[in-house]
């Protein structure tokens, strides 16, 4: 699951935007991926260009959209089930 956003680090780390917004873009298909992601990913220094353009902002828009509607999903399941 984390292939991708690995791609796009090292693609970062060797200044290729554009392949870094591609592996981002392939991500952001995924599921079921940690909560570090939405939370940490924009800090990492290696992200500071690719901050700056508006196709990563969109992307990282729907990467913490996924994460959160997958978190409700799961809190609702609970809910029912009365775990929580």
């Amino acid at each position: 699951i984390y292939r991708e956003i690995n791609l796009c680090m090292l693609a970062a780390f060797h200044g290729d935007t554009q392949k870094a917004l591609k592996h981002l873009k392939q991500f952001s298909q995924k599921e079921n991926y940690s909560y570090w992601i939405p939370l940490f990913f924009e800090m990492d220094p290696l992200t500071d260009e690719l901050q700056k353009l508006p196709a990563f902002k969109k992307i990282m828009q729907d990467i913490e959209m996924k994460f959160w509607e997958r978190h409700e999903e799961i809190r609702r399941r609970l809910e029912e089930q009365n775990l929580i």
